[in-house]
């Protein structure tokens, strides 16, 4: 590639680092022309990616597991991979996420299936059994509703609770409803969930079916089915209600997975590449990105909590630091004891004409709930920034 061959592999673990971060090989191939000179068409990043991947111990589906997690999210993304000979090629990768005592979470399997069918559940959620989980201290399993993922979760963990997923509920009920009456179902469901009683919550659900079953017919239906596992959260603590009644936490992983499988290859060419890009992926998310209200403190990327503060009328005009790793205490330069619970136009004065826009980008991420990836040079740092930003 035209580099010294003693700085060969320092550069090749370069765009390998750079491309699991989500960055195309189109614009690794721009970087790399800009800052070094040096053409690396998307081919080669990907043969360098697929050797990095195959030299990597990833294998989550062989690591033990601890009998200490106490909640588990599962549910299934579907992806393109080849060879398969199923109709449009089309397969699912289904994942449990695993959430222990203190907070901390990480997928802890999955598996490439055809359909999310009781043989493909069983597979995965007995496999996980085999490595340590046998189920001792699990509170609650948060499901998506599908009956064969039920199914086996009765079978091999029978005295575990189950929570479906509210927002799976909503949205199957959503779809069924015709245009003109969406938003006012909406507000109903809406209603039956703001219950602080799992009987309030069945009186209210069977006053909204009465009300719009002759209107609604299917959306009433998807409504009543299997209605009552939706409730199982209002037997816990109210103050985890918000965090064990959606599969949301499973849901923003997936958002990262999707991104990157996107960037690496749309469609896979085997069952054996899909599987070694998502051990990659999911292990590169386990180990670096921040689990409920902590940062991995020995993850080589910058982490960064941020509150952001606004004007009267909602504008972004500062934003505080409530939390920062070791690496982004390295990567600013700037203690951790020096900046936290101090608004960053106190710890870098002049940040807000910066014409990188830092508050204005970081502030429409945490007000309209979207992510954002970017690239900015920061002028009172003097530093070109690559910064990935998570609504939380």
């Amino acid at each position: 590639m035209g580099v010294f061959e003693e700085e060969k592999e320092k550069f090749e673990h370069l765009v390998e680092q750079i491309h699991l971060l989500g960055i195309s090989g189109r614009k690794i191939d721009k970087l790399s022309r800009l800052c070094f000179g040096i053409p690396v068409p998307k081919e080669r990043v990907g043969k360098i990616y697929k050797e990095f991947a195959d030299k990597e111990e990833f294998q989550i589906n062989t690591k033990p597991l601890s009998d200490e997690y106490e909640y588990i999210l599962l549910d299934g993304i579907w992806e393109k991979t080849k060879g398969y000979g199923w109709e449009e090629n089309k397969s699912v990768l289904l994942c449990a996420l695993g959430v222990k005592p203190n907070g901390q979470r990480q997928i802890i399997g999955f598996t490439l299936a055809r359909a999310e069918d009781i043989l493909s559940w069983e597979k995965l959620i007995k496999d996980m059994q085999a490595r340590g989980l046998t189920g001792k201290s699990l509170r609650l399993a948060i499901t998506d509703d599908n009956a064969a993922l039920k199914t086996v979760l009765r079978l091999v963990y029978p005295v575990c609770p189950q929570q479906v997923c509210i927002v799976h509920k909503m949205r199957s009920v959503f779809t069924k409803t015709s245009f003109k009456n969406r938003r006012l179902i909406v507000e109903d469901l809406k209603q039956i969930f703001a219950s602080q009683k799992k009987e309030e919550a069945i009186l209210k659900t069977k006053a909204v079916v009465k009300k719009w079953y002759m209107v609604e017919p299917k959306a009433m239906e998807s409504l009543r089915s299997h209605i009552e596992d939706c409730f199982t959260y209002l037997s816990f603590p109210k103050e985890i209600w918000s965090k064990i009644r959606t599969t949301n936490v499973l849901e923003r992983e997936f958002r990262e997975v999707r991104r990157r499988m996107k960037v690496f290859d749309n469609t896979f060419q085997n069952e054996e590449s899909a599987n070694r890009y998502a051990n990659s992926i999911i292990s590169y998310l386990n180990g670096n990105y921040p689990l409920r209200n902590k940062l991995h403190t020995n993850a080589r990327s910058g982490f960064a909590y941020h509150k952001i503060i606004t004007d009267a009328s909602g504008k972004p005009i500062d934003y505080e630091f409530i939390d920062v790793n070791e690496a982004f205490e390295k990567i600013v330069n700037l203690k951790k004891s020096d900046i936290l619970r101090k608004r960053v136009t106190q710890v870098l004065p002049g940040i807000e004409k910066d014409p990188a826009g830092w508050i204005d980008k970081y502030g429409q991420v945490a007000l309209k709930g979207k992510e954002i990836q970017f690239e900015n040079f920061s002028e009172p740092l003097k530093k070109w920034f690559m910064s990935l930003s998570i609504p939380q």
